[in-house]
Order: C-alpha cells, then sequence, then structure tokens
C-alpha cells in the first residue's frame, strides 16, 4: 500500500501529494507497530508458553510419584488390615495389639500421602490457572497497544486527508493548464 500511495503521490498536485503521502506514512507506521507487537508476543506469550511447557512437564513426574506413593500406602494399609484380621482370628493379644499399631501406622501414612497429594494437586492447578491467565493477559495486552496505535495512526491520517485543500490543488492545475495553453498560442504564432 505505501509503494502505490508513494507512487500515486508523485504524479498529482502539491496537496493531494502531501496527503497520500501521509496516509502511506500511517499505513508504515501501522506497519512497524504490528512487527513491535508479533515480537513482544513471540517473546513473551510463545516462550512463556514454552517453558510452561517444560514445567508442566515436571509437575506431572511429581504427581506420578506423589500418586505412587500413596498407591504403596494404601497397599501396605490393606495389607496390616489383612495382618490384623488375622491376629484377631489367632486371638493372639499381643500380635492383635501389635497388629492394631501397624494399621494405625499404615492408616496415618495413606492419610498424610492423601493430604501430600491434595495439596500438590491444588498448587499445580493454581499455579497452572495464574500462568495461562498472565500469557492470556500479555496476548490482549499486545493486541490491544497495537490496535489502539493503529487507530491512532489511521485517524490522523484521515484528518490530513481530509485536510487536502483541494480548490487549492484546482487552481494549482488550472493555472498550469492556461499557462500551458498561453504556451502552445506563442508556439503557434
Amino acid at each position: 500500500r505505501q509503494g502505490v500511495l508513494k507512487n500515486i503521490s508523485d504524479l498529482e498536485t502539491p496537496n493531494l501529494n502531501a496527503a497520500l503521502e501521509n496516509v502511506a506514512l500511517a499505513f508504515d507506521a501501522v506497519e512497524q507497530h504490528r512487527k513491535i507487537m508479533i515480537d513482544r508476543m513471540d517473546v513473551r506469550a510463545k516462550q512463556n508458553l514454552h517453558l510452561y511447557k517444560i514445567i508442566l512437564a515436571h509437575k506431572i513426574i511429581i504427581l506420578k510419584d506423589e500418586l505412587k506413593l500413596r498407591e504403596n500406602a494404601v497397599t501396605k494399609e490393606t495389607k496390616k488390615q489383612q495382618a490384623l484380621e488375622k491376629a484377631t482370628i489367632k486371638s493372639g493379644i499381643d500380635k492383635t495389639k501389635i497388629s492394631q499399631l501397624e494399621l494405625a501406622g499404615a492408616n496415618q501414612e495413606v492419610v498424610h500421602s492423601n493430604l501430600a497429594l491434595t495439596e500438590h494437586v491444588e498448587r499445580f492447578e493454581t499455579q497452572k490457572m495464574l500462568d495461562i491467565k498472565s500469557i492470556l493477559e500479555e496476548i490482549l495486552y499486545s493486541e490491544m497497544v497495537f490496535h489502539a496505535k493503529s487507530l491512532e495512526l489511521y485517524s490522523e491520517a484521515k484528518n490530513i486527508l481530509q485536510a487536502a485543500n483541494i480548490e487549492e490543488d484546482i487552481e494549482y492545475m488550472n493555472e498550469r493548464l492556461k499557462f500551458t495553453h498561453e504556451e502552445d498560442l506563442i508556439k503557434k504564432q
């Protein structure tokens, strides 16, 4: 657009020429701001998303480990429950008390691993939501700045175009035509 307007403006009258050049400059400035916005989004949003992907993979490994710990604690609790039931059947009071204590310890392990897993999931989800929100806010802010600046530049170009003095250009053209016509008459004589 800028090149076409520049080429056209070179052929026009002074006021229209200046207006077209200013419009071409506005288009050029908008394109420069578009590039800045894209660069900003590349730096801030894309890099953050890439880092987030790495963090996400690491968090998933941690959550899987926590889940394995919980599963092991549940398995241990189940075995202790079975041992208690066997001890109760055999009716050895000492064995029953020991099995009850072991079961209580296994129950505590399950409760602790459930709490740890819940805390990790909650922290992970909270951080994920905050990260996504931050990245999207950055994208939206970049878009808003770009469009606001574009609107400002286009408004200025429109005002310049509207302010172009067409009557003065018409007088200029008439003078040139009149001068050319007079030259032709002189040449014929």
